[in-house]
């Protein structure tokens, strides 16, 4: 198994947002993302929770929708 994982700042005409992600490199799949109009440690961690959850054992993949996973915004 091997996860990725990276976070950027972009520009929008709303202002700056804050994106995490974790990819799957073997399943070639997003795991784990997040938005915020903040960066804070809760911001990442819940990322990493998301694809933990995401890729627990016991879980049948690719069952369910095939967008992957859902967006969420926090505006912490």
């Amino acid at each position: 198994m091997l996860w990725v994982s990276d976070s950027t700042c972009v520009a929008t005409w709303r202002g700056f947002v804050y994106v995490a992600f974790v990819i799957d490199a073997w399943a070639r799949r997003i795991v784990g993302w997040r938005v915020s109009a903040s960066a804070h440690a809760g911001f990442v961690l819940d990322v990493l929770e998301q694809a933990v959850h995401e890729r627990r054992p016991g879980k049948r993949h690719g069952a369910g929708s095939s967008f992957g996973p859902r967006l969420v915004i926090s505006e912490h």
